[in-house]
């Protein structure tokens, strides 16, 4: 007996129409939960650095008004945390890919 042609294993591994709806379908949907966990996984993100800045910002201001010689430290600190929450909320508001286009 003569081995299948290449094209015949081809043949078998193709996908029906259906079968391939259903797969893209349900890629689909893991890629839309993926995309949620990452976004609850940034928003928590913002939030921790927004609240190590205000915590920064905070101290410094209490240094200086104590006349503390860590005060320009601890500014410079604080400045830093700023920019490192400005930089996440600008990454975070970037565009977003189109939605999946839908398969009939």
């Amino acid at each position: 007996r003569a081995a299948p042609s290449a094209g015949d294993a081809v043949q078998r591994t193709v996908l029906s129409g259906p079968e391939m709806t259903e797969d893209i379908a349900e890629h689909q949907v893991e890629a839309t939960i993926e995309a949620q966990r990452c976004q609850k996984a940034v928003a928590a993100e913002i939030a921790e650095a927004e609240k190590h800045a205000k915590l920064l910002t905070w101290a410094a201001n209490k240094a200086a008004e104590e006349g503390l010689p860590q005060a320009a430290t601890m500014q410079a600190k604080a400045d830093q945390a700023v920019r490192n929450l400005e930089a996440l909320k600008q990454q975070n508001q970037s565009p977003r890919p189109a939605p999946p286009i839908k398969v009939v």
